[in-house]
């Protein structure tokens, strides 16, 4: 089970909602991230030492800790690479 999905667990009915209101994103983006099972690439990508997005620690937050902003980035991360190779 990815990250996301237990977040989505977790959270239960209303969890698209909840995470968009704290992200400042519509719950339909975020229903897109759970269906990808992955954030945005604004999670990884850094410009002077700082991340575009902080979508991953919004989360941790939410679920109390359950699901960690460094679980969620590792998936990401992993994520992006496996797209890479396969290209």
């Amino acid at each position: 089970m990815t990250s996301l999905k237990k977040a989505h667990k977790i959270l239960g009915y209303g969890a698209f909602s909840e995470i968009g209101r704290a992200c400042n994103r519509s719950p339909q983006a975020v229903k897109k991230w759970f269906e990808i099972g992955v954030l945005p690439e604004t999670e990884i990508i850094e410009v002077f030492g700082q991340r575009k997005t902080s979508y991953g620690q919004v989360i941790e937050a939410l679920t109390g800790g359950q699901v960690t902003d460094a679980q969620l980035r590792q998936e990401n991360f992993e994520y992006r690479q496996s797209r890479k190779s396969a290209a």
